[in-house]
């Protein structure tokens, strides 16, 4: 799984029928385009057809060095910088705030996806952190209102069920990427993260290439995750 989260400028600049092409081809200064690496995305259904298991297994060719069984579930990438077939969308954030146009393409786009089970492709528009803490609760009270459950019955399963990351399979990422070289998470995930191992790389998101991805991965496969733990 991949979640991204995008700048709301690049929201109101892109026309909505170009919005989500942006993010399968983009182009650099030199007209070159760059694709995300196929090493981004895991499979999120088992029961698929043999022959879109073995699109997968080859897409899914790891470099040398990195051990498949070590792979993160759902890896998190913060861009800084400038739909392939059976991937489903979905967008998390605020849709509110940014323009009808594309609200209606967004509503478009996940449900002309939502079937589609090879990959889950998650990004996060007008999104923060503190923002997805905020609406969980309201949800929560909410239901509290209606009497749907007690106080005492609220506990951390239940928050995290209102939380925007509700509709994948994995909300927690394994690991999380911030490119451009800044040492922060931006307020992105902070629920969902607690855990999360962090990766600082410097390049800007639009060179963020194969060899930065498979950098990230060999340094999160050596390293020992405790969960709030001590040492074994």
């Amino acid at each position: 799984m991949l979640s991204l989260r995008l700048r709301s400028s690049v929201c109101k600049t892109l026309p909505p029928k170009k919005f989500f092409q942006f993010f399968s081809h983009q182009k650099t200064s030199d007209d070159q385009t760059h694709e995300f690496p196929p090493l981004a995305a895991t499979k999120t259904n088992s029961g698929l057809k043999e022959e879109e298991k073995g699109g997968i297994e080859q897409a899914m060719q790891l470099p040398e060095g990195l051990r498949k069984e070590s792979m993160p579930r759902h890896v998190a990438v913060i861009m800084d910088g400038n739909s392939r077939e059976g991937t489903r969308v979905s967008i998390i954030g605020d849709t509110s705030r940014v323009p009808k146009s594309l609200q209606r393409t967004i509503c478009d786009i996940e449900e002309m996806t939502r079937e589609n089970s090879k990959f889950h492709f998650i990004m996060a528009i007008s999104y923060s952190g503190t923002y997805d803490v905020v609406q969980a609760c309201k949800s929560v009270a909410q239901k509290v209102k209606d009497g749907v459950i007690q106080v005492e019955d609220i506990n951390e399963s239940v928050v995290q069920e209102e939380l925007e990351t509700k509709c994948c399979e994995f909300p927690f990422p394994d690991l999380l990427i911030r490119t451009s070289g800044e040492l922060r998470i931006s307020n992105f995930l902070l629920w969902q993260s607690a855990y999360s191992e962090l990766f600082f790389a410097k390049a800007l998101w639009p060179d963020f290439g194969k060899a930065d991805f498979v950098e990230a991965l060999t340094s999160y496969q050596h390293r020992q995750r405790r969960y709030g733990g001590r040492y074994s």
